[in-house]
């Protein structure tokens, strides 16, 4: 696909993006809410950062994806076992199929953004909403724009080729539902929790109960989370409170800065202790 094709068609996977961010939003103002309504301070700040995640993630982001395909198919001239090829309907199969591997892909790298002191510092202002709502879907830092191509779509590529125009809504689609998944609406799916993600069974993921860590990472299949142990069924009302405790985001320029300013602290103090070690020594 040539260049000029694949920006016409992230122009209508942007455009096809931000009605239901839009939609979201209606949603929420009807006045059931699950918790507090954010305050006006707040929603600005996660809406402002949401504009910078989206500049970062339509030019960092979508050249990271471009020239990984690029990489794949006139560089290295791998050519990946499932290709997608056929009438409409394959194309939808094979789609679906790729979407559920993006999702597979991107459980393990939620799982190590907890796991790992690094990536939570990068991960960490996305947990930090103490309201979480359709604004706080994007309320990621832009370093995401870089980790999700590089940790997800590469095995993706590996395991398909699906071509420029696909490979837009592989990635599109997933983003559809993290909006779904963070609406601050009290909607539950019951038992089906288990086959799809909803509102109520990500706000246990942002949960900051002890009984709630580390539980629910999938955006979208829960089965990735209930065949490694770690999906958790959410109780009827079960609507936890959420944030990180010692951790509030109040201004843009702290949203921006916050994983650097972490990993300075780190390196500072794994200096200290090691030049400590020496001394003693």
């Amino acid at each position: 696909m040539h260049l000029d094709h694949f920006f016409r068609d992230l122009l209508w996977s942007v455009v096809a993006v931000f009605p239901i961010y839009l939609l979201g939003y209606i949603i929420e103002s009807d006045g059931r809410r699950i918790d507090g309504i954010p305050s006006r301070k707040e929603l600005l700040l996660n809406s402002a950062h949401v504009l910078v995640f989206y500049a970062a993630d339509l030019s960092v982001g979508v050249m990271t994806i471009y020239y990984l395909k690029v990489f794949f198919d006139r560089v290295l001239h791998y050519k990946a076992p499932i290709h997608f090829h056929g009438g409409v309907v394959a194309v939808l199969v094979l789609s679906f199929l790729a979407i559920a591997a993006h999702d597979f892909f991107y459980y393990w790298l939620h799982r190590l953004q907890h796991a790992s002191r690094w990536l939570w510092a990068e991960h960490e202002l996305h947990h930090s909403d103490e309201h979480v709502n359709i604004t706080t879907s994007l309320r990621h830092h832009w370093l995401e724009t870089m980790l999700q191509p590089l940790f997800i779509l590469t095995p993706v590529f590996l395991l398909f080729d699906p071509g420029l125009g696909p490979v837009l809504w592989i990635a599109v689609f997933p983003k559809m539902m993290v909006y779904f998944v963070h609406l601050n609406f009290p909607l539950r799916f019951g038992w089906f929790n288990r086959v799809l993600a909803s509102p109520q069974s990500h706000r246990i993921h942002h949960s900051n109960l002890p009984e709630h860590m580390d539980k629910n990472f999938a955006t979208m299949l829960p089965l990735w989370d209930i065949l490694f142990g770690t999906y958790y069924h959410p109780k009827k009302e079960e609507w936890p409170s959420t944030g990180v405790a010692g951790v509030k985001v109040t201004s843009l320029r702290q949203a921006i800065i916050m994983p650097f300013v972490t990993w300075a602290k780190m390196l500072r103090d794994g200096w200290q202790r090691g030049w400590a070690s020496d001394q003693n020594g």
